[in-house]
């Protein structure tokens, strides 16, 4: 399945208040996640500090990282296995 139809989906089914269970593949999220584990993406209205985020990266690609700060409405995040 092609990258612009996964999103339409997945911000489809979480519209429609669906959670949606995606695959991690990578290691930026070790030791909390690993390559191959299944997480539940669920919409929320308001995200806190050290939530765990599934985003759309550079319009191309799902990232899930760790919420670090907020600042003027701007989500900072990184992966918990990233040093910079």
């Amino acid at each position: 399945m092609n990258q612009n139809l996964l999103h339409k989906l997945l911000r489809f089914q979480l519209s429609s208040d669906r959670d949606v269970d995606i695959t991690v593949d990578g290691i930026s999220m070790e030791p909390t996640l690993f390559k191959g584990d299944v997480v539940t993406v669920q919409g929320a209205d308001i995200y806190e500090v050290g939530d765990i985020l599934v985003f759309l990266y550079k319009n191309d690609e799902l990232l899930i990282h760790r919420l670090l700060c907020i600042k003027d409405k701007r989500y900072f995040c990184k992966g918990d296995n990233a040093l910079r």
